[in-house]
């Protein structure tokens, strides 16, 4: 709401609530179903398809809030989207307080814990085992790569769509990027790659079965004082895909300003790109159901998170001096 009027301290404090539900919605759902997972009895080789399930389900949700928010622009002006967004969240509101399972990650009979304890659990946790260091820190990096991607895609192909031939595809008629299809382009191609998700680990474990022996599997004793099953493949695929990644997201500082197939060698890396990221980010949950514990899962992603504020301030802030 605060969003729809032209008042600069009325975005700022929006930006800040934003900051508290963006943390929520990148926290909450992997605790919740850590927990529910467990108590349901669900076969462990199911917790991946449905964390690519929830990427599929963001993408296609974000093709079709996409282009709702273009008509709703061209109906109602600037505010529009946002007055759809008050809409859609208040749906959910009412889905979640009439269909939603709650469960608090712990039995009837163990105390609730304050906000400072877990927050103490998740310093003390990363203190303990370097390994969930580790995954903190580079899964905080990769999630600040994408939100610095979603600032600074839009500004880097008009820049280089200036010098693109008349009827390049992904231009407009009148020779500015085609936004909205352009995004759509960028959701489906992160469905695409949730899609092909379990086909390409599949693959990945065959060729490392022959190094790592049968399944590509190794059994890690020590994970919190819990023996797990750490997947060879999901890692080795994971790594992969943030190499790929990393050389994708150089073409704009590679290509020629004024080369005339730059604005189509920089969509088509951005594609990729958004197709790795649906490829890596199944692989990224299942590697913190391994490795975060699951009592105070929440409290332990929160802190990768300033990790990924300060990372796209960075980024967006060198815009001033760097194209």
């Amino acid at each position: 709401m605060l969003e729809q009027h032209n008042w600069l301290p009325g975005l700022i404090i929006s930006r800040m609530v934003g900051g508290v539900t963006t943390n929520l919605l990148s926290t909450v759902f992997d605790a919740w179903l850590d927990t529910e997972y467990r108590r349901r009895g669900l076969a462990k080789e199911g917790y991946e398809i449905i964390m690519r399930d929830s990427v599929i389900v963001s993408n296609l949700a974000a093709i079709g809030s996409g282009y709702l928010a273009h008509v709703l622009a061209k109906q109602f002006g600037p505010v529009g989207p946002f007055e759809g967004a008050v809409t859609f969240t208040a749906i959910a509101l009412i889905v979640v307080m009439f269909v939603w399972t709650e469960n608090y990650g712990c039995g009837d009979d163990q105390q609730m814990k304050g906000m400072g304890e877990f927050l103490g659990d998740a310093v003390n946790a990363f203190k303990r085992d370097k390994r969930i260091f580790r995954v903190g820190i580079i899964q905080g990096m990769t999630c600040a790569s994408i939100q610095i991607f979603i600032f600074l895609w839009s500004p880097a192909l008009r820049h280089f769509a200036k010098c693109a031939p008349e009827g390049t595809l992904g231009l407009d008629s009148e020779g500015e990027p085609a936004y909205g299809l352009i995004f759509g382009a960028f959701m489906g191609a992160g469905v695409m790659g949730g899609l092909v998700a379990p086909s390409v680990r599949r693959l990945a474990t065959r060729l490392l079965s022959p190094i790592t022996g049968p399944g590509a599997i190794t059994v890690e004793v020590e994970v919190d004082g819990i023996e797990k099953v750490r997947p060879m493949a999901v890692e080795v695929l994971s790594a992969t895909c943030y190499i790929f990644s990393a050389l994708l997201l150089l073409a704009p500082h590679v290509l020629a300003e004024e080369g005339t197939h730059s604005f189509s060698i920089c969509l088509a890396s951005f594609l990729i790109y958004e197709f790795m990221v649906g490829l890596y980010l199944p692989c990224e949950g299942v590697i913190r159901s391994i490795y975060f514990p699951a009592e105070g899962r929440a409290s332990i992603m929160t802190l990768p998170r300033i990790i990924v504020n300060c990372g796209v301030s960075v980024g967006v802030v060198l815009t001033t001096l760097i194209t």
